[in-house]
This record gives structure tokens, C-alpha cells and sequence, in this order.
């Protein structure tokens, strides 16, 4: 719940403790100077932002939101400023690939050029970029993301159900084998009829009494339209004829 004025002024203060600690316990002057110059007089750009949000006022002051300096003088103190600041920013970063690291470095390290803090050092353009291949790896290597390993519980749980997915294709296999074994039931057998027999000829009935057939032909009279059948009363009545010649 501090304000941006107050979070400030704690960042820039941990640099003059810092010094004074430094004088202290009579550390060397060159371990004092990185104390001092490897934030150089940076803009706190957040808190700067956040002051402008929050305030009424067009115009803050700038100066209070930087630290009071001085720039790096050395090469080792610039070298410590650019990988403070890379890697402090890294930690923000979400998904922090290779390529994403490359950009922000090439980023932040060209914002420190533009502001001037490493004017009073004697790093070369060509050093600067030594520099920035060197962070990519070394950044790349404390945010990579390592392999989750199953735990031995997670590991019996998977081998369990594996073995009951086998053992539930075995059963399966068997209630399928033992069903396809045995034999379909067959359907009754019916009484088979000669072709043709229900089928009348010439459209004519057919009667259902017995010896109905047999009756018909014995009384049909002569000339009932079968062509050469004769009746067996005229043959009958032809041979008594004879006899009595």
C-alpha cells in the first residue's frame, strides 16, 4: 500500500546504506564504487509511471525518481549495471524463451546507451555486444524450464491401469470365442408338397371330399367335351351287343 513516491525513495536508499556499510567495515574502494555505480543515476520508471497515474500534477519531478548516481566509471561496474538490469527484467518475463531474452537484452542495453549511462566507461560498441551474446545464454539457462518426472505413486497408478486394460481385452477376447461356439438353434421343418399341388388346373376347384375325382369321371356323360375319352358304359353296352350277335 505504499505510494510511489515512498517505494521509490526505498530503492534509492538501499544504494547510500549500501555505502555506508561499505565505509563500515572499511571495505576496498573499487567493491564501494560497484555499490554506487551499477545503477548509476537510472530512471525508477515504474514508480515513475505509477506517480504519474496517480497524480493530478502534469509535471513530477523527474529527479526524484532516479538514483542519485554516479554513472559507472569502469568497465566492470558498466558490465554489473547491463546484467543487473537484464536480469532483474527477466524475472518478469512470462515464458521466457531464447528468443524473447534475446530481444529484451538487445532492448534494455540499447536504452542504457540512449540515456547516457555508459558515457563516463570505456566499453566499445564492440564489447557492449560481446557482452549482450554472453547474458543470452547464461539468462536462458536460469529460467529454462526442467521435465516434470511421475512420481513412483503416479507410476504404479499408470502400470495398474494398464494391466486391468489388458486384463478387460482378455475377458472380452474369451466371452466372444466362447460365444461364436455355440451352434445356432434351426428352424422346424415343415412338410413338403409336391410343386403344383395346390395350384387347380384351368381354373377349375378342387374338390375336398375324398373320391370326389373318381365319382366325377364315373358319371360324365358321353360328349362332355373331352376329346377321346369314351365312357365305359358305351364300351360296356357295345360289347353286349356283340354277344347277343
Amino acid at each position: 500500500n505504499l505510494s510511489p513516491h515512498m517505494s521509490c525513495l526505498i530503492l534509492i536508499n538501499h544504494v547510500k546504506e549500501g555505502a555506508k556499510l561499505a565505509d563500515k567495515h572499511n571495505l576496498p574502494q573499487s567493491v564501494r564504487q560497484f555499490i554506487t555505480e551499477h545503477h548509476g543515476t537510472s530512471l525508477i520508471s515504474y514508480f515513475y509511471h505509477k506517480a504519474l497515474e496517480a497524480s493530478e500534477e502534469k509535471d513530477l519531478n523527474e529527479s526524484d525518481f532516479r538514483y542519485p548516481g554516479p554513472k559507472p566509471q569502469t568497465t566492470e561496474t558498466a558490465i554489473c549495471m547491463l546484467a543487473d538490469t537484464v536480469e532483474a527484467a527477466s524475472r518478469a518475463m512470462q515464458n521466457p524463451t531464447p528468443q524473447r531474452i534475446r530481444s529484451l537484452v538487445d532492448t534494455l542495453v540499447e536504452k542504457k546507451i540512449k540515456e547516457g549511462q555508459l558515457d563516463h566507461c570505456d566499453l566499445t560498441m564492440k564489447q557492449i555486444s560481446l557482452i549482450k551474446e554472453a547474458f543470452i545464454p547464461i539468462l536462458t539457462g536460469i529460467h529454462h524450464l526442467r521435465i516434470e518426472y511421475p512420481s513412483d505413486s503416479d507410476i504404479e497408478r499408470e502400470r495398474k491401469a494398464a494391466r486391468d486394460k489388458v486384463a478387460g481385452n482378455t475377458r472380452n477376447a474369451a466371452r466372444k470365442k466362447s460365444e461364436s461356439a455355440i451352434p445356432e438353434k434351426s428352424a422346424p421343418e415343415t412338410a413338403s408338397k409336391p410343386a403344383g399341388e395346390d395350384v387347380p388346373l384351368n381354373n377349375e376347384s378342387v374338390s375336398g371330399t375324398p373320391g370326389a375325382e373318381a365319382k366325377d369321371a364315373d358319371t360324365a356323360a358321353p360328349g362332355n367335351g373331352h376329346a377321346g375319352v369314351e365312357s365305359p358304359l358305351k364300351e360296356q353296352s357295345g360289347t353286349a351287343d356283340t354277344d347277343n350277335r
